[in-house]
């Protein structure tokens, strides 16, 4: 590394430096001219749709994975953790000793302590230089966190869910999630330069994930993350980099719902100056038709330095989006008011009780999430509910007019030996060939893909493909479980804008709060021995539970009144949604008309080669756009005037 490049990492704290870098597999590019500087203490979210090389970068800058080129520049001392999404990792050490082995350097500098201890007794030692070595090394025992190794090796553990019980199993007794915490833990304790983290929320209860949210925007360390947990995204990250069609974009100081805002108005900008800049080449190309038409040697000449001003025009590419699902939830026949009422349900296996007391009224219209710690028995609760389990004990009792569909987790309802074509054909008959591979063609599955086989798809794949069946079905009361899981976020956002739609009922199970936020309107708190239910959204019931005895007697409301405004509230942020939406097609409105204006306007002005009904239809169009432009400018102004007293 020569010397400007270090000058350039004191000045402005770099610790390592992408330039360039590209990725291919064979004849297939994953991404290029990737180029970012990462900061001390920056915390960059890393976002992009499934497949778009996410993970491979993170393995680039570690060094699991061979660049096709490109450089990766730091320092020699900066030092990198990677944590990966799909571990392998096994152990025949104990919780506990794996853990506290991260501190096995401060271990052994204790050693050295007490050993000089030992020789500083001594009547004939040097006591000089033994103080000397004594005072280094317990300053570097300070500085390595020395005194608080086993506190903080505790507090780690139990803030990502792992308490007291399990620190003397082995760690390769473990399940897969609860290997994967203590790897967390390890990673987190050894306190890197830079921090690589590959969906690390994925094997987190909510607890869990908020401790480590608090964790990690409290520390120094410096991050790269790859989630789509957009909570996390917002809470933990300092500026976000997508990775989209083998390109990063940067945005910096924006946490994720503040990415969206940023990536909504630059793509608005860039559309713009699309536009833009083909009204003006096309205004070149009709002046030069113009003057050519007159062949006339001055006119030719004109016509000439048109061109050369034409080919010095820089030309704007399109904007272009990665392509996504495209769906919504229609149903045959609405049903009764109610829906499902469960009685005093309880579900044990063998001798283990899962839950107990379980009493359910859901109504017609209602999208709720049933929320829950791990193993509390949310599924098992939705297969009872879905006929796929008994329970032990008290009844599950469906409305009138219900029409169910169920969207397992594990996608369990897919034939691993039919091919994503057959899967649709063997459920809906009555399909035409043509109709099925439209159908696969809006969840993404073109060309060959709809001839592979489901055992090799991946769990983005298999997710999108259980979606279309459950689109497909025109059920009114949906049973979600995990629906988000493998989908990337533009898919989740298209989820999203479908549920908030659908004009059935929802139950689902979900543990990504940006998600229920967008859908819920009643939060169901699930423990052992019962359900407790909250009106409103993931804000709503965190609001809920911030509430205490106090608070309560102090603002003497009562939980009616408290679930009154919370449903007006609601109402509210429903109604700013819906303006918002027509706000847009409003917009989209004049936008068309301003163009079929223009056109008109354009007809007319070459009257030189209109008859005489030309004119007067081009007119007539004209005078109709003005019309029309007129009333829906009316129109934008009424509904920015009631969003604007909305908020």
């Amino acid at each position: 590394m020569d010397f400007m490049i270090i000058i350039r990492y004191t000045l402005y704290m770099i610790i390592l430096s992408i330039i360039d870098l590209a990725l291919s597999f064979g004849v297939n590019d994953i991404f290029s001219d990737v180029s970012f500087d990462l900061k001390r203490g920056k915390r960059i979210g890393l976002i992009g749709s499934n497949g778009s090389g996410k993970t491979s970068l993170l393995k680039i800058i570690c060094g699991e994975l061979e660049k096709t080129s490109g450089n990766i520049r730091k320092n020699s001392s900066v030092s990198i953790n990677y944590l990966s999404q799909l571990s392998d990792y096994t152990s025949t050490l104990s919780v506990w000793q794996d853990a506290i082995s991260v501190y096995d350097d401060v271990f052994e500098l204790e050693s050295k302590l007490r050993e000089i201890e030992h020789q500083m007794s001594d009547e004939t030692a040097d006591l000089d230089r033994l103080a000397k070595q004594y005072t280094k090394l317990t300053t570097e025992f300070e500085d390595l966190g020395g005194y608080s190794a086993e506190r903080m090796t505790r507090s780690v553990l139990a803030g990502l869910g792992i308490d007291k019980s399990f620190y003397e199993r082995k760690v390769n007794t473990l399940s897969g999630g609860q290997r994967a915490r203590v790897q967390l833990a390890m990673a987190l304790l050894r306190d890197p330069d830079v921090l690589l983290l590959d969906e690390p929320t994925n094997h987190l209860d909510l607890n869990a994930t908020k401790w480590l949210e608090i964790f990690l925007s409290k520390s120094k360390i410096t991050l790269i993350v790859v989630s789509h947990d957009r909570y996390f995204l917002d809470n933990v990250c300092s500026d976000i980099i997508e990775l989209s069609m083998g390109k990063i974009t940067l945005y910096k100081n924006c946490n994720y719902s503040e990415y969206m805002i940023e990536k909504e108005a630059r793509w608005e900008q860039q559309q713009k100056l699309f536009k833009a800049n083909q009204a003006e080449i096309k205004r070149h190309e009709a002046v030069i038709r113009r003057y050519r038409s007159w062949t006339t040697e001055k006119a030719m000449v004109t016509a000439k330095s048109w061109e050369k001003r034409l080919a010095k025009l820089e030309v704007i590419d399109k904007p272009i989006s990665e392509k996504l699902i495209k769906f919504r939830f229609d149903i045959d026949v609405r049903s009764g008011s109610d829906v499902l009422r469960c009685k005093n349900l309880s579900k044990s296996f063998d001798d283990n009780t899962i839950f107990e007391n379980v009493n359910l009224h859901i109504r017609n219209g209602d999208k709720i999430a049933l929320m829950g710690p791990n193993g509390v028995g949310k599924t098992t609760l939705l297969k009872i509910i879905a006929g796929t389990l008994k329970p032990n004990e008290g009844e599950s009792l469906i409305g009138s007019g219900i029409q169910m569909g169920y969207y397992d987790q594990h996608q369990q309802n897919l034939k691993d030996n039919n091919t994503a074509q057959d899967e649709i054909w063997d459920a809906y008959h009555e399909l035409t060939p043509q109709q099925v591979r439209d159908t696969l063609a809006l969840f993404l599955f073109t060309g060959d893909d709809i001839e592979k086989e489901i055992s090799v798809l991946s769990g983005g794949e298999r997710g999108r493909l259980s979606l279309l069946k459950l689109m497909l079905s025109n059920a009114n009361f949906l049973l979600l479980d995990e629906p988000t899981n493998h989908l990337d976020m533009d898919s989740r956002q298209v989820l999203e804008s479908a549920l908030y739609d659908f004009p059935g009922t929802v139950l689902f199970v979900s543990h990504d709060r940006y998600f229920i936020n967008s859908i819920a309107n009643k939060i169901l708190d699930m423990t052992p021995n019962g359900i407790t239910s909250y009106e409103g959204s993931w804000d709503d019931y965190q609001y809920h539970l911030s509430l205490n005895y106090e608070d309560s007697i102090t603002t003497k409301e009562s939980k009616t009144e408290r679930s009154k405004r919370y449903r007006e509230q609601r109402s509210t942020q429903n109604g700013l949604k819906q303006l918002k939406m027509q706000l847009d097609i409003v917009e989209k409105n004049i936008f068309d008309c301003e163009i079929k204006k223009a056109k008109a306007e354009k007809r007319l002005s070459s009257t030189g080669d209109l008859n005489t009904i030309d004119i007067s239809t081009y007119s007539r169009q004209y005078d109709n756009c003005e019309r029309e432009l007129e009333s829906l400018m009316h129109e934008w102004e009424d509904i920015s005037s009631k969003i604007d007293k909305i908020i």
